[in-house]
């Protein structure tokens, strides 16, 4: 009789799950390395505080000339006005020095792992191919890459914050015609934003490759120049010489493509003053075409 228990899965079922605990693992220890830091939370939260304060500031100047004009006691809010564009700068700068403190941890950990991963490695001992890879990435391009990406999303959660605040002491503030303006602003810098950060990562990832590619071919400039051996270096320049063609390439593409997103939000960022010069036409004509006393 045969005994009961569930079958075997297929090769190719156990080898996609396998493949995708690995994807799953490998997300989770990368979100781990750069997130799970008390300075990444501590930094997020001064630019909350950074970003709320200065957003008050608005409401607060705004209230200052209201009373100023109607004649009432302005002070209260002016004392909070002051306050509101002085303290910006404590937390501002805190979370500056806890952003280096977020890529030290980040930084320290990937080194950790990355240490960890290759410990024991003896078969692959002698592969010069990986060993300069590695070499590369734990002496000099890890820090860059990493010190990149933190920076951007602590400036992206800054930016976020800046924008989302802002839509809401306006929608508070102004009438709504240019509320309007400033909220379809908002929503096409962040589908902007949104739509270019594949494109960006892509681009950034592709420069990544062909600047490890260029040093690695930069590295074996004293094996093959230092001898005089003419084969040899003619070999090596022309491969120094298409590795550097692609990085170049590869660099210029990323700014190309990084400034053509500046470029479309500046242009998403103009639609306020659109609104506003339209308003200001449809006051006017409104006044030319109603008829005298």
């Amino acid at each position: 009789m045969q005994n009961a228990g569930w079958s075997a899965p297929p090769v190719s079922e156990a080898r996609t799950n396998t493949a995708q605990q690995h994807s799953a693992q490998s997300g989770t220890t990368k979100a781990a390395t750069i997130y799970a830091h008390y300075a990444a939370w501590v930094a997020i939260a001064l630019i909350v505080v950074h970003q709320s304060l200065v957003a008050a500031s608005t409401i607060f100047l705004t209230k200052v000339i209201e009373r100023f004009q109607a004649g009432g006691d302005y002070h209260l809010f002016l004392y909070l006005y002051l306050l509101a564009m002085a303290l910006p700068y404590i937390p501002g700068c805190g979370s500056l020095v806890l952003l280096q403190q977020w890529i030290n941890g980040a930084h320290g950990k990937f080194i950790e792992l990355l240490s960890e991963k290759i410990k024991g490695k003896v078969s692959e001992y002698r592969d010069a191919a990986l060993r300069d890879r590695i070499t590369a990435t734990l002496a000099r391009n890890s820090l860059p890459v990493l010190r990149e990406y933190i920076t951007f999303m602590h400036d992206l959660v800054s930016f976020t914050l800046n924008s989302s605040l802002s839509m809401v002491v306006i929608v508070l503030l102004l009438p709504s015609n240019l509320a309007l303006g400033y909220v379809v602003s908002f929503a096409l810098c962040s589908g902007i934003i949104f739509g270019f950060r594949k494109v960006i990562a892509a681009s950034s990832s592709d420069c990544e490759f062909r600047y490890l590619a260029y040093t690695d071919a930069l590295n074996k400039a004293w094996d093959n120049v230092a001898l005089g051996n003419t084969y040899n270096e003619a070999i090596w320049r022309r491969r120094k010489e298409e590795a550097g063609h692609a990085f170049y390439k590869a660099a210029t593409t990323l700014q190309l493509r990084k400034q053509l997103g500046n470029v479309l939000l500046a242009g998403a960022s103009l639609l306020p003053t659109i609104f506003l010069i339209v308003a200001l036409f449809q006051g006017e004509k409104t006044s030319l075409n109603r008829p005298g006393i």
